[in-house]
C-alpha cells in the first residue's frame, strides 16, 4: 500500500493464512495520511462483497497499526498482464464485469471508490478478482467532492480540473482499465509520461486503438471515457445496468453466474496461479493471533 508493508501470518487458532498490514504511525502523521487509513479501515469493515478484499480486524501498538486482511494469493491483475500481454476480449470483459459489480456495490453504499488499476486489482486462488486499498474511497451518496487524488493514468477530467465529482470517474476508470485489458497499454500515458503530459491527453479526451481492438470494445471504452460525466456510460438513469447490457460484456459475461462466481475464469490466468507470495512472513508470533 502507500505506507504499509505486506506480511504473511498464520493464525493458530484459525489454524489459516492471513495478510497483515502494517502501517508506521509515524509515516502517516508525516505524511498526513490520517484521513486516507480512517477511510480504509471504515470501509473495507464494512464491506461484504466476493470481489473486494475483506478486512478481518485491526490492532495496534506504541508505533505501528496493523489491518488483519484476507489472503489473496493469485498476486496483482498488474503481474498477469505483464506475463501474458493483451487479453482477449472475453477474458477482458470477465475481469472487467467483477470490478463493475464492486464498483456498483460501493456505489450503492454512497462510496466513490477513486483508485482503480491494475495494481489494486488482486487475483485470488479461484481466478476471481479482488479490489484492495480504500485509501482514496470516500462517502458522498448523490454529493460531488472536489479533492484531487488517485493515480493520473486513471484519473477523469473532472477531477483534474476541480469541477467536483462523484462516482462517474470510477466509470471513467473503468474504460481505462478495459483499454489497458486488451491493449497492455495505458490510454493515456507512453511510457514514463510526467503527470502533468498525461493530464493534458486527458484533457484533450482522444485515445487511439489498435486496429485489432473490435468495435464494441473500443465503443465501451469511448462511452466510459465519455468527457461529460453527466452522459458517460454508467451515469444515467439506469446506472451500471447499461453499461452491463452493453455487447462488450453482453456477449460474454452472465453477471448473475459472475457475482455467484459460477462463470470460469479465463484458462490463461488460472494456469498462471501459483502460491508464490509476494511479501514476507511476520518474524513476531505475537502477530499471527
Amino acid at each position: 500500500g502507500l505506507f504499509g508493508k505486506v506480511k504473511l501470518v498464520f493464525c493458530r487458532r484459525t489454524r489459516e493464512y492471513y495478510a497483515l498490514k502494517c502501517v508506521s504511525k509515524a509515516k502517516v502523521i508525516r505524511l498526513q495520511e490520517e484521513e486516507h487509513l480512517r477511510n480504509e479501515k471504515l470501509f473495507m469493515t464494512e464491506m461484504d462483497h466476493p470481489f473486494i478484499t475483506k478486512l478481518i480486524r485491526t490492532y495496534k501498538d506504541d508505533k505501528n497499526i496493523y489491518l488483519l486482511q484476507e489472503l489473496t494469493t493469485g498476486g496483482e491483475l498488474f503481474f498477469h498482464m505483464e506475463k501474458v500481454g493483451p487479453l482477449r476480449e472475453a477474458e477482458a470483459s470477465f475481469y472487467a464485469g467483477a470490478v463493475l459489480l464492486a464498483l456498483e456495490y460501493m456505489h450503492g453504499k454512497g462510496i466513490v471508490y477513486r483508485d482503480l488499476k491494475p495494481e489494486n486489482t488482486l487475483i485470488g486462488d479461484n481466478g476471481y478478482p479482488k479490489l484492495i486499498d480504500m485509501g482514496f474511497a470516500k462517502r458522498i451518496y448523490n454529493r460531488r467532492t472536489y479533492s484531487m487524488c488517485g493515480t493520473p493514468d486513471y484519473m477523469a477530467p473532472e477531477i483534474i480540473r476541480r469541477q467536483g465529482h462523484g462516482k462517474a470517474v470510477d466509470y471513467w476508470a473503468l474504460g481505462c482499465l478495459i483499454f489497458e485489458l486488451i491493449t497492455n497499454t495505458s490510454a493515456f500515458n507512453r511510457g514514463e509520461d510526467p503527470p502533468q503530459l498525461v493530464f493534458q491527453r486527458i484533457i484533450d479526451g482522444r485515445v487511439k486503438f489498435p486496429p485489432y481492438v473490435s468495435s464494441d470494445a473500443a465503443d465501451i471504452v469511448r462511452k466510459l471515457l465519455d468527457p461529460n460525466p453527466e452522459t458517460r456510460l454508467g451515469c444515467r438513469k439506469r446506472g451500471a445496468a447499461d453499461i452491463k447490457e452493453h455487447p462488450f460484456f453482453a456477449k460474454s459475461v452472465n453477471f448473475q453466474l459472475l457475482l455467484r462466481q459460477k462463470e470460469e475464469p479465463p484458462v490463461r490466468f488460472t494456469e498462471l496461479m501459483q502460491l508464490t507470495l509476494h511479501f514476507p512472513s511476520a518474524d513476531d508470533s505475537s502477530k499471527t493471533r
